[in-house]
Order: C-alpha cells, then sequence, then structure tokens
C-alpha cells in the first residue's frame, strides 16, 4: 500500500511574501486614520518636528523635551525624532503618507526578521512563525 504523501511546504520566498502581506494587511485600515493619541504633541505640536533644528540636538535630548522643562525625561530616541522630521519634510501633516511609511517600515522589518530567523532557526517554516509572532 503507497504511503500517503505529505503536503509540501512553501517556499521560502512564498513564506517571505505571506508574512509581508500579513504585516500590510493588519494596518491597511490606519491609511484612512487622522493622527491619534500620541501623535498630537510628537508630530503636530512637536516644535522639533514642525521647526528646523540642529540634527545634533536629537541626539542631546529625550523625546518629549518640546513640552518644557517642568517634564524630566528619560526617553532617549534620537533616530525616531529624526524619522519624524523626515516625514514632516516630505509630508508636512498630511496623516496618510504618515501611516504608510510606518506600514512599509513594519512590512520591512517583518521582511529582516524572517530572514534573518532562517538564518538562526532550522528552517523557513519556524522563521515564518517567529515573523508572525511580533
Amino acid at each position: 500500500m503507497p504511503k500517503p504523501s505529505t503536503p509540501a511546504l512553501p517556499t521560502n520566498g512564498a513564506l517571505i511574501t505571506l508574512a509581508a502581506i500579513l504585516a500590510v494587511a493588519v494596518y491597511l485600515r490606519t491609511l484612512g486614520f487622522d493622527f491619534v493619541y500620541d501623535d498630537i504633541p510628537q508630530i503636530a505640536q512637536n516644535t522639533l518636528v514642525l521647526t528646523p533644528h540642529p540634527w545634533t540636538q536629537y541626539f542631546t535630548t529625550h523625546v518629549w523635551s518640546q513640552l518644557g522643562d517642568a517634564l524630566v525625561g528619560t526617553y532617549y530616541c534620537p533616530v525616531l525624532l529624526l524619522w519624524l522630521v523626515a516625514n514632516h519634510a516630505l509630508f508636512g501633516l498630511n496623516p496618510l503618507p504618515w501611516h504608510l511609511t510606518l506600514i512599509l517600515l513594519h512590512a520591512s522589518v517583518t521582511f529582516l526578521l524572517f530572514v534573518f530567523a532562517i538564518g538562526d532557526l532550522s528552517g523557513a517554516e519556524a522563521a515564518f512563525r517567529k515573523a508572525i509572532a511580533r
């Protein structure tokens, strides 16, 4: 009696594509949203984002420093501040492209995590599980 065949696993490329599609699909609805929650003080009202500053200032201050000296912050994120400045320079205060760049960043990170996980784990299936769990 012939042994039943097991279904073939998808290729690495198919799993990477599926992981990227899932990463994008989950957040597609945000393209229709306005700025929300901390977006208002972090983007729309942030003088560090809205007016030009020397780029070195983003490496010497915390993210909430625009709210004044009364707020002592330890949330040091210079790359986030540079990301916000770059988005503002490109898109102004139009939330759609801001959300789109974050979706694309999320898909890129999912892709990179998948690629690195393939090297660290025993195969593409385990890498796929790790990539979509993030």
